[in-house]
This record gives structure tokens, sequence and C-alpha cells, in this order.
């Protein structure tokens, strides 16, 4: 092995080790976060060699640009919805709610009333 072969070896194995994360630093809740940029380009994809009957640009790297946009728009939104969502469960808690989210009706059922219909008509009990 000559000595260009094993400097690109090492070249190659410092990058996957700096690459890789460490088992330290790994959190416990994965959120993917669809604002950051991607990994790969989507304008690599403007050498692909496949055919089509439109351009690469818009065959490829167009829709991926509005996939990203879109994810990144409805990320955004399912985060302020979460946070209002808790902040109304929060205010619900607070008014004195059932921490199951049922409030008391306050009245019974009764069998058969049709009292509504029938104003004369008593209710069997």
């Amino acid at each position: 092995m000559n000595r260009f072969n094993r400097l690109l070896l090492a070249g190659c194995v410092a990058v996957v080790l700096y690459s890789t994360p460490s088992a330290f630093g790994q959190s416990q809740h994965y959120s993917p976060n669809y604002a950051a940029r991607p990994v790969l380009s989507p304008w690599l994809d403007m050498f692909r060699d496949d055919p089509g009957p439109l351009p690469n640009y818009h065959q490829f790297v167009r829709p991926r640009q509005q996939l990203q946009r879109t994810l990144a728009y409805q990320n955004a939104a399912l985060q302020t919805q979460g946070t209002e969502i808790r902040a109304m469960q929060q205010r619900a808690y607070q008014a004195g709610q059932r921490p199951d989210g049922v409030m008391p009706t306050g009245t019974g059922a009764v069998f058969m009333n049709y009292s509504h219909f029938y104003p004369g008509m008593q209710p069997l009990r």
C-alpha cells in the first residue's frame, strides 16, 4: 500500500469517526426538525441521468424543496398547536375541572322523558 492510499484510508476513518455521534451526547427524546437543512443538497439531483419528460430541476429539485418547505410549515404549526393545547389544559386544570377532563353535568338522566314533547306527561321514575 503506497503512501497516498494510507493517507486516503486514514482520512476516511477520521471522517467516519468524527461524524458518528457519541453515545454520551444522545438525548432521550428524538424530535425531527424539518426546518433544518437537508443532509444532502437537492441540487445533486440535477446530475441524474433518469429519462423523463421534464428537466431534472422540475422533476427532482423543485418538488423536494417544496416538500421541505411544507414539512417545515407543518412542523411549526404542530408545535404551535401543541403549545396552545398545553396552555388550555393548564387553564382548565386551574379553573377546577376534573383531571380526567370530564365535567359533571349536574342533572341526572330519566328513562322515557318526553316532557319536552308532551308537557302534561310525567316521566317514569
